[in-house]
């Protein structure tokens, strides 16, 4: 009797599920029509970034080979700027070209954040490492900076200064024991 009552239920349920159904034939259309569209679309963006992604890896594999091949410069510009940016860096950074690192600085990029934290630490001036320990980046760079700032500053004889620097560095941060060596250094040459 129970597993009749059951059948009749599911049967009852199946017939207002086709009559619901036949009712909404063009919302359910519409619904499928869009999840259609939807999926190809998101297939056709994954392709394009693949193609996009193997282009630029091309480029930069031609780039490393021949940093003077100027198609594969472009190329890499046009398919992957930040990428393009990193190429720039490395090559800055290889040849210390300090008005290139200054370029690529000005942006808002990882490659610009790098390359100024490259100018400040080239320069061995404790100024501009503190300046730098001061913007907007990432906290590995901005503690190294004043781990560098303080070394310079110690250099100097400058121990408060250098304490204060050392001070800034996370607890938790992988720099922190350097800091305290370099703070017991300082502190032994008072």
């Amino acid at each position: 009797m129970a597993q009749k009552e059951k059948g009749d239920a599911l049967l009852e349920f199946g017939l207002r599920l086709e009559r619901w159904a036949k009712r909404n034939r063009v919302l359910l259309g519409s619904i499928a029509a869009i999840l259609i569209v939807w999926a190809i679309a998101a297939f056709s963006w994954s392709a394009a970034k693949e193609m996009r992604l193997r282009a630029a890896n091309s480029a930069l594999e031609a780039l490393i080979k021949d940093p003077a091949n100027i198609e594969a410069r472009s190329t890499l510009q046009e398919k992957s700027a930040e990428l393009y940016d990193l190429f720039l860096l490395g090559e800055a950074a290889k040849a210390d070209d300090r008005v290139a690192l200054e370029q690529l600085a000005q942006k808002e990029t990882l490659a610009a954040d790098l390359a100024a934290y490259q100018l400040a630490a080239s320069s061995s001036d404790s100024l501009a490492l503190g300046k730098y320990s001061m913007r907007e980046t990432t906290r590995a760079l901005k503690e190294l900076a004043a781990l560098q700032e303080a070394y310079l500053l110690l250099q100097k004889g400058e121990w408060q200064s250098a304490r204060a620097q050392l001070e800034r560095i996370d607890i938790s941060s992988d720099l922190k024991s350097y800091a305290g060596a370099l703070e017991h250094y300082g502190a032994g040459k008072k």
